[in-house]
């Protein structure tokens, strides 16, 4: 099922990844989008899948931010949360 049980929506499931980065909501958001625009994906039509791919750009983009050890935690956060609605 597309964007998982609960049918969240573009926006929603953008906010809950941003969420899961440990970022601010000031930087999140926009290194969220970034990591997104950096492998082709448009983030207003991003699903799980398109951000499942984006994973390696996040990463690199959350060292800026935070230790290796933290960036790599958080990406496995997120990888999980994404695969969870994947079923």
């Amino acid at each position: 099922m597309r964007n998982g049980e609960t049918n969240l929506t573009n926006k929603e499931l953008v906010q809950a990844v941003v969420e899961l980065t440990g970022l601010t909501p000031m930087l999140g958001p926009g290194t969220v989008r970034r990591a997104l625009r950096d492998s082709g994906v448009d983030p207003a039509k991003a699903t799980e899948e398109d951000m499942l791919r984006a994973l390696p750009r996040l990463f690199a983009r959350l060292t800026a931010f935070q230790t290796e050890a933290v960036a790599l935690a958080n990406t496995e956060r997120i990888e999980s949360f994404l695969r969870s609605r994947l079923g």
